[in-house]
């Protein structure tokens, strides 16, 4: 009888070992990113071979890959590395609602941006936009920061319907109220506001809670904007750095008219002349506080740096016929200006960028979007190969994309538990090959992952030509 009773003891622990080492039943919802290598975005350090467990989009698990849990659906990583969501943290993605449900949102999902930021928004399609996403359970769009309209000092007829006029007694608090009713996030300052109405809109949007981002009007200057409280600078360009070397008055004062009148070789000369003459002494301690109370430059290098090298098939493809047409001619211009004159305006924006980042201000990834040859997506992966080329490290490219606009805007941080599953799969690493954010080959982002396939068919979806 004891020999018994110590049977069936043992038969009853042996059951319970068994239950309890056995994997828990897959959840519908969970998903296991098995075998790949995770990047850490502040250390740049690399954890191998891992597995991602993800539940109702969010992490719950990072463990082993040999230790993965059982899941409804697991993907083989194959030793892929692993990003947080891109941030492309300068676009004007909300022209037109059809095409930006269609076309634009998913694109940028298809090269593994999974937050926006709107920098010129008509707040009625905005809402339609919005309405669209919340209604259709399938729509693929990356999360967005929206501004609402420019805030302007009178309307300007290029920027039609997405722009705001502040310039009367009264308009920027009535601006401001109108960004609070439609949800905006912030408010966007343009170039030309007099300097009593971005004082009005900077003291009617703080009143309100919103951050006022965007241009440095010349009327207040880099300093004054920084002094002002302002939370972004956009653009690494002359407009922006105007008041570092004269000012309006000053020997730079006629940039715009070089540019867009004279022609691109004299916009080029005058361009390295302004980067060479900026006073340093008077403006890096502005974006020292800029950088110290949290605020950032945005860089949009693909505004100036052109090259018809830099401008991918892939690109040309994916633009509506006007817009190829436009991007085409403006490349040939740039073609026509002289190696030697290019090279030293390039070179001049590089030691530039030097300075800047000496500074510590916080630096984003921006691509202006869809300005120019700029392609939803695509154009953000080409403007962190020119951030690599004009000298940031290859992890100070991938934080500008990454943990700096997280940390600047709120949101994801790194692959961590407890965090938002948006991540994306890229098949080299980019702290090693800045050309990694091509071609993401997986992307999980608002409960969904898109493999390789899936991106690939969004990317076809949008071209309106074969690339060459």
């Amino acid at each position: 009888m004891r020999l018994i009773l110590t049977i069936l003891a043992g038969l009853i622990l042996a059951v319970i070992i068994a239950v309890l080492s056995r994997p828990p039943a897959a959840s519908p919802d969970r998903l296991v990113v098995d075998g790949v290598h995770i990047i850490d975005v502040r250390t740049g350090e690399i954890a191998e071979d891992q597995a991602i467990l993800v539940e109702a989009g969010r992490i719950i698990e990072i463990t082993d890959a040999e230790r993965s849990r059982s899941a409804s659906r697991r993907v083989d990583g194959g030793g892929r590395y692993v990003i947080p969501g891109l941030w492309d943290s300068h676009v004007h993605a909300t022209g037109d609602v059809t095409d930006a449900l269609d076309r634009t949102l998913p694109l940028f999902l298809a090269h593994g941006v999974t937050h926006v930021r709107d920098m010129g928004s008509n707040l009625e399609r905005v809402a339609d936009i919005r309405t669209g996403i919340a209604a259709d359970a399938g729509q693929l769009a990356p999360r967005m920061l929206i501004s609402g309209p420019i805030m302007t000092e009178v309307e300007l007829r290029w920027y039609g319907d997405i722009q705001r006029a502040i310039g009367e007694p009264g308009e920027a608090d009535l601006a401001v109220q109108e960004l609070v009713e439609a949800d905006a996030d912030f408010a966007k300052a343009y170039t030309g506001l007099s300097a009593g109405s971005y004082a009005a809109l900077v003291a009617a949007a703080t009143q309100s809670g919103l951050p006022v981002d965007g241009h440095v009007p010349d009327s207040v200057g880099l300093v004054g904007v920084v002094e002002a409280g302002q939370r972004t600078i956009e653009h690494m360009d002359i407009s922006a750095f105007l008041t570092c070397a004269g000012g309006p008055d000053g020997p730079f004062g006629n940039h715009l008219a070089l540019r867009f009148g004279v022609g691109m070789e004299a916009h080029m000369r005058n361009l390295a002349n302004f980067w060479q003459a900026v006073d340093w002494d008077l403006c890096a301690p502005a974006l020292e506080g800029l950088g110290g109370r949290g605020g950032a430059l945005v860089l949009t290098l693909s505004m100036e740096i052109r090259e018809r090298a830099l401008v991918p098939p892939e690109s040309l493809a994916s633009l509506s016929e006007a817009s190829r047409a436009w991007c085409l001619q403006g490349l040939e211009e740039i073609d026509a200006v002289p190696d030697a004159v290019r090279q030293t305006a390039y070179g001049a924006m590089a030691e530039a960028l030097m300075r800047i980042k000496d500074t510590g201000v916080t630096l984003l990834a921006g691509t202006d979007a869809p300005n120019h040859c700029i392609v939803p997506g695509i154009s953000l992966a080409v403007e962190m190969e020119r951030l690599g080329e004009a000298g940031l490290t290859p992890l100070e490219v991938l934080r500008t994309a990454t943990l700096n606009p997280a940390q600047v805007f709120g949101g994801q941080t790194g692959i961590e538990v407890g965090q938002p599953a948006d991540f994306v799969l890229l098949e080299t690493n980019p702290l090693n090959d800045i050309t990694a954010y091509r071609q993401p080959t997986g992307v999980f982002t608002q409960a969904r992952y898109l493999d390789r396939d899936d991106l690939q068919a969004l990317r076809d979806a949008a071209r309106t030509t074969q690339a060459n």
